[in-house]
């Protein structure tokens, strides 16, 4: 018996598309993917369950080459009719192309009805900003770029310091490790800290584990973990419509 087509609606796996594109941040697109893959409901007699199907989508399926020079490989395509439950586009400098820009924030402005929720990724803002789904809404990106897209999207506001940021259903996130934080603050949301605690413990960003000491009014406090990273606590995404990430709780892991 297939366990995963058998599960009620409440845990099937969610279906969430990383868009993807030639120059393409690397870290901006696995290190989410990762994250996603590697959540799991505890089950029965041991099962471990996903709590998401993540489909790199391209806008052609076919190869693309990422910024460092890596190759992946879409799996489906924009054209395709599939539903998302969660869109997120990941930053790069081949969505600062003209014609890419145009495909995939047209693209996100076709799907926006039908899709419960939308995230970028530090530059994957730029698609996401032209697509107008963000205008008078507080977004976050990569610092060095904050003030382009800023002047470039007036209408955004724009949030420099921010590791990332929760507007109704639009995620918006600074640089590749604050993308990570955003994931796992979705997870959370999603799936319960449990679950996003599991996924912390198995060290998903190696060496780059950011660890954010507090948040105070949109700004971060960083550590970096130079050699073995500890767990960083899990992401609350409180009430309010509009937050920066909330305070997360540091917790060991087990060595």
């Amino acid at each position: 018996m297939n366990i995963v087509a058998s599960l009620p609606p409440s845990l099937a796996p969610r279906v969430v598309a990383i868009m993807a594109f030639d120059g393409v941040a690397a870290l901006d697109l696995t290190g989410p993917l990762e994250a996603l893959s590697i959540a799991r409901f505890p089950g029965g007699r041991g099962e471990a369950l996903p709590c998401y199907r993540p489909v790199v989508m391209g806008l052609e399926r076919r190869s693309f080459t990422s910024e460092s020079g890596l190759i992946f490989k879409a799996e489906a395509c924009a054209e395709s009719s599939d539903s998302f439950d969660t869109i997120l586009i990941p930053g790069g400098s081949g969505l600062r192309q003209p014609e890419t820009i145009r495909r995939v924030a047209g693209w996100l402005a076709a799907r926006a009805n039908s899709t419960r929720r939308i995230a970028s990724v530090s530059t994957g803002l730029y698609a996401l900003a032209q697509s107008g789904l963000v205008d008078g809404r507080p977004v976050a990106t990569h610092w060095r770029f904050s003030r382009d897209i800023a002047r470039r999207f007036p209408r955004l506001r724009v949030t420099h310091t921010a590791s990332f940021l929760k507007d109704d259903r639009f995620y918006t996130s600074a640089g590749g490790t604050a993308g990570v934080e955003m994931t796992l603050a979705l997870i959370e949301e999603d799936c319960g800290g449990e679950v996003a605690r599991a996924a912390v413990q198995q060290d998903i960003t190696g060496r780059q584990v950011v660890r954010v000491e507090a948040i105070r009014h949109g700004r971060a406090s960083r550590t970096r973990c130079p050699e073995r990273p500890r767990a960083i606590g899990t992401p609350r995404i409180g009430s309010r419509s509009t937050q920066p990430a909330a305070k997360w709780r540091a917790s060991q892991v087990p060595r």
